[in-house]
């Protein structure tokens, strides 16, 4: 593995300043704001000719568009990227990014989106990215919502849980999300991935 020199800043402002990218990724619009908007010492405050700023946040489709356009009015680029995977993929490098803006900036930003990732998209222009990451998460909701009812349905049943997943993982059903969440859902453990 190659190491790099690393080094400490006080402020997001002297991160910006200190690379030509800057990725970022903030749990919630709260934070987002917080690290971004601040006038003095804030991500956009630190933008000027040349600087790219890559927001991996699941965020609304209009904050990053009124993040990208504070980011061009001061000469820099921008790239929506929210992801697909939490902790554990985070963990193992198998984040999938779900881009929204300019193909020059994808490409510029592509070779360690893939370093972080297993695959990244771009989907259009800042907005898109936030939006197909709405459909990914509206689809997975819907998927566990009808897996919990079926573990719920099983137990109340007093059929095997374990069984039922084996079952579920031999058929056309098999899937990585139920893979992974109905083990610990049957044993009663729901920590927190993502807010």
């Amino acid at each position: 593995s190659q190491c790099r020199n690393i080094s400490s800043v006080d402020s997001p402002k002297a991160v910006v300043e200190a690379c030509d990218i800057t990725y970022c990724m903030l749990s919630t619009l709260e934070a987002s704001i917080a690290v971004f908007d601040d006038e003095t010492n804030g991500v956009v405050a630190g933008v000027t000719e040349g600087k790219t700023i890559v927001d991996c946040a699941t965020l609304t489709p209009e904050r990053m568009k009124s993040v990208e356009a504070r980011i061009l009015a001061r000469g820099g680029k921008f790239l929506e990227a929210p992801v697909s995977g939490s902790k554990v993929p985070a963990e193992k490098g198998l984040l999938i990014f779900l881009c929204g803006g300019e193909q020059e900036v994808f490409d510029k930003s592509k070779e360690a989106l893939d370093a972080m990732g297993k695959a990244s998209f771009l989907f259009g222009t800042v907005g898109k990215g936030s939006q197909v990451k709405l459909v990914v998460n509206m689809i997975m909701g819907t998927m566990l919502c009808a897996f919990s009812e079926g573990l719920g349905l099983c137990d109340a049943a007093d059929l095997p849980c374990d069984k039922l997943l084996e079952v579920l993982d031999l058929g056309v059903m098999s899937n990585a999300m139920f893979n992974l969440k109905g083990p610990n859902m049957i044993n009663d453990k729901y920590g927190a991935h993502f807010p």
